[in-house]
C-alpha cells in the first residue's frame, strides 16, 4: 500500500508517494502525520490519499519512517489549507505547516498560567448588550453569516463575547477568541479564566514551544474548548468548533508577512465555513472591506 503525503515545506509539487510500512498499514488514514525521508532530510507530512492497490512508478519509492499517534489533521483542514494555497500563492506544504503544532517531544511542562475551577458568573447584560447577544445566536441557529459588532471601546463588547463563548460551550461547542498580541495582557487573561477556568488555554508569543505544543493538543483533542490569542491561535485546529470572536478586527497584527502570508480575518471566514461554525468580529473602526460587506449585505452589521 502507498501513501499521497503532502510534506511540511516548500515544494513545487502537492504531494509525494511514500509506501506504507507493514505496522502502519491498519493504522494510517487521511490526515494522518507522519515522518518521512525527503531529500536528506527527516520532515513531518500529512497524508492526503491512500492507494491500497500498489502503483508503480518509474522510480524507487521512499517507506514511511513512522507516525505521530497523538493527533490528526480533519479533512475540513486539509481543505483549508488547499484553500490557502491557492488564494495566498504557496506551495501546498507551506500551507499545511501552518495547522500543524511545533515539533516537540519532551514531558509536559507547567504551562504559563494556572488552571483553575470556575469560579466567577458573568455580568448581567444591560438590554443592548441582550438584544446583541440573542440576534448572533439567532443567527447561529439559522444562517451563520458572519456578525460586526459594531462598539467604541468600553462599550462592554467583551461582555457579549464572554455570554456567547459561555453558550457554545453550554452546546458543548469550541471557541477561538483572537486578540491583537498587545492586548492579550494578565488582567484579560484573567477575566476569562474567572469565568471558564480550566476550559481555557492560552496562545501567544512568549510561550514556550513546549507550552505551545501542548496547548495545541489541549484545544485539538477537545481537553479544553477555549482559546485565546493573536492569529496564530487560529490555526489550531478544532473538530467541533462553534465559533470564531476576532476582537478589534481592523488590527493590522491580523496580517501574516512572512510567508506564507495570510489575513486571519479572511481565513477566519473559511474555517468557520467549512466547520459550519459562525464568525463574529467587533470594533470601533471596522476596515473599509467590512463596510463594504455591509453595502452587499453579506455580513450582519450591529451597533
Amino acid at each position: 500500500m502507498q501513501a499521497e503525503i503532502i510534506p511540511e515545506t516548500k515544494t513545487d509539487r502537492d504531494s509525494f508517494t511514500y509506501k506504507i510500512p507493514t505496522e502502519l498499514i491498519n493504522k494510517l488514514s487521511i490526515g494522518s502525520i507522519v515522518y518521512i525521508e525527503f531529500g536528506k532530510r527527516k520532515i513531518r507530512g500529512v497524508v492526503v490519499k491512500i492507494n491500497k492497490i500498489e502503483i508503480c512508478p518509474k522510480y524507487k519509492i521512499k517507506t514511511i519512517l513512522s507516525m505521530e499517534e497523538s493527533y490528526k489533521l480533519s479533512s475540513e483542514y486539509i481543505n483549508i489549507a488547499r484553500w490557502v494555497s491557492d488564494y495566498y500563492l504557496c506551495s501546498s506544504g507551506e500551507a499545511i505547516s501552518l495547522f500543524l503544532p511545533p515539533e516537540m517531544k519532551r514531558p509536559r511542562q507547567q504551562l504559563g498560567f494556572a488552571e483553575k475551577k470556575v469560579t466567577a458568573k458573568l455580568e448581567k447584560l444591560t438590554i443592548e448588550q441582550r438584544q446583541i447577544f440573542e440576534g448572533i445566536i439567532g443567527d447561529f441557529n439559522t444562517q451563520r453569516k458572519p456578525a460586526l459588532i459594531f462598539g467604541v471601546t468600553g462599550s462592554g463588547k467583551t461582555e457579549i463575547y464572554l455570554a456567547l463563548a459561555k453558550k457554545m460551550l453550554e452546546i458543548k461547542r469550541s471557541v477561538i477568541f483572537l486578540v491583537p498580541e498587545i492586548v492579550l495582557t494578565p488582567q484579560n487573561i484573567s477575566r476569562f479564566q474567572r469565568v471558564f477556568g480550566d476550559e481555557v488555554c492560552i496562545m501567544h508569543s512568549k510561550l514556550s514551544k513546549s507550552e505551545k505544543y501542548h496547548c495545541y493538543l489541549d484545544f485539538s483533542s477537545g481537553k479544553k474548548n477555549v482559546i485565546i490569542g493573536p492569529r496564530s491561535a487560529l490555526l489550531v485546529p478544532s473538530n467541533n468548533l462553534g465559533m470564531i470572536i476576532i476582537d478589534e478586527e481592523q488590527e493590522d497584527s491580523y496580517k501574516q508577512e512572512q510567508n506564507p502570508r495570510y489575513d486571519a480575518t479572511t481565513l477566519a471566514e473559511i474555517i468557520a465555513l467549512k466547520n459550519n461554525s459562525m464568525l463574529v468580529l467587533g470594533s470601533a473602526t471596522p476596515r473599509l472591506e467590512t463596510f463594504l460587506r455591509r453595502k452587499k449585505e453579506s455580513i450582519n452589521f450591529i451597533k
